[in-house]
């Protein structure tokens, strides 16, 4: 694990919020004193609290040699292996926070990995998830610059894949945060992707939006509000999203392989990993893709 991961509360408790710093970002440093704020609300004292760091740095990549920062496809595999594998394996409920760059790996980890049954809450402050025109020439010799381009591949994959994993209602406590005074990220890629019920805007620029000076500060009671009260909008969206996947799950006898490869995935989200593996094993022919997703769930309910 890196270095830069540490914990600001680890009493071995059920749940975690886990904060996770954008590009060029440090995770002793981002966030201020968030993460203190957090730990010091008798609401969240049963979540233990941790910052989630990983290599990135204004400097250009130089590929050929020892060590260069690595790109988001793969910072969001190291998250998935912290989560699944290592050091946040132990929990069932998550609370993810990402900060601009910080937010896409989530957004990715939670699409490619097997524990998006587990996460509760996610917030993004000042993420571009719809990808930033100004990309320019540090898309050349930066990776990670490379794929926040808004026109790159990673971008258009992200939102391709959450747009038919996750849809306009996901199924946990989700918020998305603007800076009134962002520069670096505008509201049309951080906010305006997402349904105007999930959007928050709060004062500050790209980086005071996670830079709290005060436990009050309206950063804090977003979060805090998010966490301790689960809204009535968000309990009525898992309770028909169950019922929507059940009736999925009785038709399914009559869908075509693309449309059980999405079921698949649903129920794995909801953690029916059991009805996965029956559905995929139930299946007269499977293409290479299915044989691979397969493999890939057995392998993790052995």
């Amino acid at each position: 694990m890196d270095a830069t991961t540490f914990a600001i509360r680890d009493q071995k408790q059920d749940r975690a919020i886990i904060l996770i710093h954008g590009f060029s970002g440090e995770s002793h440093h981002t966030f201020g004193m968030m993460p203190a704020f957090l730990a010091g609300n008798p609401g969240l004292y049963s979540w233990d609290i941790h910052c989630f760091g990983y290599p990135t740095a204004l400097r250009p990549d130089v590929t050929g040699v020892w060590a260069a920062d690595p790109d988001l496809n793969t910072l969001a595999g190291f998250l998935i292996t912290a989560v699944e594998q290592t050091r946040f394996d132990k929990y069932n409920q998550l609370a993810l926070i990402g900060h601009s760059m910080g937010g896409l790996i989530i957004q990715r980890a939670l699409l490619d990995g097997s524990f998006v049954s587990r996460v509760t809450h996610l917030v993004l402050f000042g993420t571009p998830s719809d990808g930033l025109k100004k990309a320019g020439l540090g898309k050349l010799f930066k990776r990670q610059v490379r794929d926040m381009d808004r026109d790159g591949a990673f971008i258009r994959l992200l939102r391709s894949d959450w747009t038919s994993r996750v849809g306009n209602n996901p199924r946990f406590g989700f918020r998305v945060i603007a800076g009134i005074r962002d520069e670096f990220v505008p509201r049309e890629s951080s906010v305006d992707v997402f349904n105007a019920e999930y959007r928050s805007f709060i004062a500050g620029n790209h980086l005071e939006i996670v830079k709290p000076a005060v436990a009050d500060a309206d950063s804090m009671k977003l979060l805090v509000g998010l966490l301790t009260k689960p809204s009535e909008k968000v309990l009525e969206s898992a309770s028909a999203a169950t019922t929507e996947l059940d009736e999925l799950w009785n038709q399914r006898q009559g869908m075509n392989e693309t449309e059980r490869e999405e079921l698949v995935y649903r129920l794995e989200a909801a953690g029916r990993e059991k009805d996965a593996i029956d559905l995929l094993e139930g299946m007269p022919t499977r293409s290479t893709n299915l044989n691979g997703v397969l493999a890939g769930r057995l392998k993790r309910a052995g």
